[in-house]
Parts: structure tokens; sequence; C-alpha cells
């Protein structure tokens, strides 16, 4: 009500909506105004799997189907996510429009190692280090990235790894460093505000999810240069061009896969970064915000303008 009763001041022509609880609201406020402003709705990714049991996941696309046949333009950021809303009856065919993400990436491309973050974390200016940048909640499987680094950590004693993000999930995943022996060369720094600042000192980024939508810390790290690993799910393939800009492994992959992985990025961390510096011009070129403000700007004008 406090949603509606600011638009009933504002009077908002388009409302434009993101994620699946302020989507509901939004819309649900919107279309309860006296005179319905259109409306836009954006899957960022969606919770049809690997969230919950299958009871609520079905309750959750009853809402979403709804929301969305009532909604004048349903946008996904990545065509995995797309055939996933169709897949999962929540559009028909043809009933979602693709918008990629636009970030402000200049900051990352011009980002510049100080080494003021390794000094900080206590890692050697040489030594190899992996990190991660994550929610830490469930869908996110930081676990995963935890047990990969145990024959990383075994083949490079110097190494060291830091886990960038908080959540839910964080008092687990430090109990399960420690349980696996690798807690004193895991950093746990939380929040993390200056992610461009740390991303130029990492040697390889980590993404270890059971679902994504187009997961900006790896458009990100590329920006920045830096070598990625990822498990191939959702908008990640394509995002990486199957392979091109970073390695993938399986979507399943329980963390030994990931584990390989970075071994084997560390082991030719040339030829990773050139990867990464190929994946460098593919994120300024497609997901700069430059690029977004034109798509939304275009996609508004069609919408206020068709009626549709």
């Amino acid at each position: 009500w406090q949603v509606w009763r600011h638009m009933r001041r504002f009077r908002p022509d388009l409302v434009h909506t993101h994620t699946a609880k302020a989507g509901a609201v939004g819309r649900l406020a919107a279309r309860l105004q006296p005179r319905r402003p259109k409306l836009v709705h954006t899957f960022h990714g969606h919770v049809f799997h690997g969230y919950f049991g299958p009871l609520k996941t079905r309750v959750f696309l009853a809402i979403e189907r709804w929301l969305a046949a009532r909604t004048d333009r349903v946008i996904a950021v990545s065509q995995e996510v797309a055939d996933d809303l169709v897949r999962y009856g929540v559009v028909p065919p043809g009933g979602v429009q693709v918008v990629p993400l636009g970030l402000e990436l200049s900051r990352f491309a011009a980002a510049v190692p100080t080494g003021e973050w390794r000094s900080r974390c206590g890692v050697a200016a040489d030594a190899p280090w992996i990190g991660i940048v994550a929610r830490l909640v469930p869908i996110k499987a930081v676990e995963r990235f935890l047990k990969a680094l145990v024959p990383v950590l075994a083949a490079h004693p110097e190494a060291r790894a830091i886990i960038a993000g908080d959540g839910e999930c964080r008092e687990a995943l430090e109990r399960e460093a420690a349980r696996l022996g690798i807690a004193d060369r895991v950093w746990f720094e939380g929040f993390v505000g200056d992610v461009a600042g740390l991303l130029s000192e990492l040697d390889v980024v980590a993404l270890c999810s059971k679902n994504e939508g187009l997961p900006v810390s790896l458009i990100e790290s590329l920006a920045a240069g830096v070598p990625v690993v990822s498990t191939a799910v959702g908008g990640v393939p394509p995002l990486l061009a199957d392979g091109r800009f970073g390695r993938l492994v399986p979507a399943d992959d329980d963390g030994t896969a990931l584990g390989d992985a970075l071994l084997a990025t560390l082991s030719d961390l040339p030829q990773a970064r050139a990867q990464a510096a190929e994946g460098q011009v593919a994120m300024l070129a497609r997901y700069g915000s430059e690029r977004l403000i034109a798509d939304i700007s275009a996609l508004y004008d069609e919408v206020l303008m068709s009626g549709s």
C-alpha cells in the first residue's frame, strides 16, 4: 500500500519492475491505480529451479504466469532466461524480449593493481590469488568453491583465496573452510565497495552457482581483464562464448571440475589472460551502460506510443 500511495501521488505513465518480489509488489500496485500505467518487467533470472521445493516452485510459477499475462512487455537479460520463461509457461513463444544488462564498466577496465588489496589480505605479490564475488546464499553454491580450492592450495601452497560478499551462509562456509583445513588461506572479506580495485589484483575469478541469469560478477571480471572459471549455467556459456573467454565446467559440478579448471588456468596464466583480454573487448562493447540506455529508451517509446 505504501507503493500504491506513492504511485497515486506520482501518477506514472510507465512502471518498470525488476526481480520477483519487487515485480509482484510494483505491478500489483500499478494495476490498482485509477489510471493504470504501462507495465514492463525484467527477469534477471528466475526461481523456477534450484531455489525451492516443488510445491513452492509451483506457487511462484502461478504468480509469475498471472502477472506476465497482465504486463505490457516482459524482458529477459539473456536468451537463456527468455527460453526458460517460455519453457516454464510464464510467457508464450514470442512473448519476451531480450535486453542484455548494461553496466558502468569503464572503471573496471581502467583499474590498475596497486597491491593494496594483497597487502590488506596478507597475500604475497607473486602468489596466485583466486577470488569469488557472490552473495553467500544457497543458490550461489560457494561450498563448491571451497571444495575446488583444496587441490589448488595443495598444488600451490603459497596461493590464497578471497570470498567477497556476505549472506546467510557465511558462518556455515567459514566452518566448512575450517573442516577442509584451508581456513588459514581463505579470506572472508564480506561486502566490498571497491570491487574494481579488488578484481584488478586477482589472478582468476570463479563462479559456481546452480542457477544464473547473466552474472554481473563475470561481466565485471572480464571487463577488468581477469581470467574466469564458471559453471555452465543460465546465460554463462554464451557470455563466455562457449569457453572462448574463460573456462566452463558442468552445471552440476560439485567442485571437482572447478578445481581442475582453476589448476589449468593457473598453470598457463598468459593464455588465460589472453582469453580474458579478448573477453574484455566483448564485454565493453556489449554490456556498457550506454547501450542499455539506448535499448531501454527505445523500448519505452515503443510501449508508450504503440500501446502494446
